[in-house]
């Protein structure tokens, strides 16, 4: 009967260190799990900064079609004064023509 106790006694302390270790695996278990959620939350604010990224490419690229529509802007608005400044001339010319030939009309 002491014999039978002794084995029933150490059957339950292994019984509970068993439980100890399940414990102790339980919490490594929730660690692991806890590391896990992290590193998914980690990956998705990566995901939000390379978004981020994109549409301040995206940004950069459309300033630099405005840039490029503006310079565009200007060399044409260079061209009008180009043509203004070339109709003037031409005019100014036409003038002296005219006047060339109301002189040459006045010797006759």
């Amino acid at each position: 009967q002491q014999r039978t106790d002794l084995v029933h006694k150490r059957t339950k302390l292994v019984q509970k260190k068993n439980h100890g270790w399940d414990l102790v695996q339980k919490r490594t278990d929730l660690v692991q799990q806890r590391t896990d959620l992290v590193q998914k939350k980690k990956q998705g604010w990566d995901l939000v900064q390379q978004r981020t990224d994109l549409v301040g490419k995206k940004k950069q690229g459309r300033d630099l079609v405005q840039k490029r529509t503006d310079l565009f802007q200007k060399k044409k608005q260079g061209w009008d004064l180009v043509q203004k400044r070339t109709d003037l001339v031409q005019k100014s010319t036409d003038l002296v023509q005219k006047r060339t030939n109301l002189v040459q009309k006045k010797k006759q």
